[in-house]
This record gives structure tokens, sequence and C-alpha cells, in this order.
């Protein structure tokens, strides 16, 4: 279940990047505290189902600020 996750949500990002033409993808979360077992498979099925012309990879990353960006977004806000 999680793989067949994984795949799904990696045909989502690799037709964004085709449509969008992005540079980065940055994901933040509870999920990323699965460095491995998200993010390798995750990388491995982007790199498989985005379509180019030419060999691109576009690297996924995990947030800067991890599970702390809305709090942050929040106190940026009110001050």
């Amino acid at each position: 279940m999680v793989d067949d996750s994984i795949r799904k949500l990696a045909i989502a990002i690799a037709n964004t990047i085709c449509v969008l033409d992005i540079e980065r993808i940055v994901i933040g979360g509870g999920i990323t505290h699965e460095k491995d077992r998200f993010f390798k498979p995750l990388q491995a099925y982007v790199d498989q189902y985005a379509m180019f012309a030419e060999p691109y990879h576009v690297p996924i990353v995990r947030a800067k600020y991890k599970d702390e960006a809305g709090l942050k977004g929040c106190i940026a806000l009110a001050v």
C-alpha cells in the first residue's frame, strides 16, 4: 500500500514537472521522517515516469523547516 501511494504521488509529480518545467520538488511533513523509505523510491519513480526528450533529473528534497514550516509562517505573519 505504501509503495502504491508513493508511485501515485510520483506520477502526479512527474506530470507537474513536465507541464510546469519545475527545477526542484520540496516536500515537508511527517512522511519526510522516513527518508530512505520515502525519498529514494519516490525519486526513482519520478525519474521513470517523467518524459523528456533528453535525460533530465529533478531533485526531490526535504523541506528546510521540516514540520515547523506552518508554525514559523504563522509567527512571521503575526510579527
